[in-house]
């Protein structure tokens, strides 16, 4: 398996480090996470990473611009979020979605999903 550098972005301390210690686990190396829009907004410009698990709603605001600036540079995303399409764009609704509250299983297998298209990403 390969060792990817993911992104995390979510502001429930307990979650985000839920979800940082299962990426570690799983032999990934977690950039954040961090909880804020700004802080996100900021990592974006000055780490490298393969792709990014978002929190749809976040201090500071709503991830849609963040999200979206990720896509356009083909960057894969997961969201965990509570909410269902109503708080999405269109574009955003076609992303997958860790829905909360989740099991370490249910992570575990959406992570494994988001490297897998990682990996693809980076074979094209």
């Amino acid at each position: 398996m390969t060792r990817h550098k993911i992104l995390v972005v979510e502001d429930e301390p307990i979650l985000a480090f839920d979800i940082e210690t299962t990426l570690e686990d799983m032999g990934h190396e977690t950039v954040g996470p961090v909880g804020r829009l700004s802080e996100a907004a900021a990592l974006i410009d000055e780490k490298q990473f393969d792709c990014a698990i978002l929190d749809v709603n976040i201090l500071g605001g709503h991830i849609t611009s963040l999200a979206e600036s990720l896509l356009d540079r083909g960057v894969p995303i997961l969201l965990a979020t509570g909410y269902d399409n109503f708080a999405l764009s269109e574009r955003l609704m076609q992303l997958p979605r860790l829905h909360k509250p989740y099991s370490s299983e249910e992570l575990q297998t959406e992570v494994r999903r988001l490297c897998d298209r990682t990996e693809a990403r980076a074979a094209e």
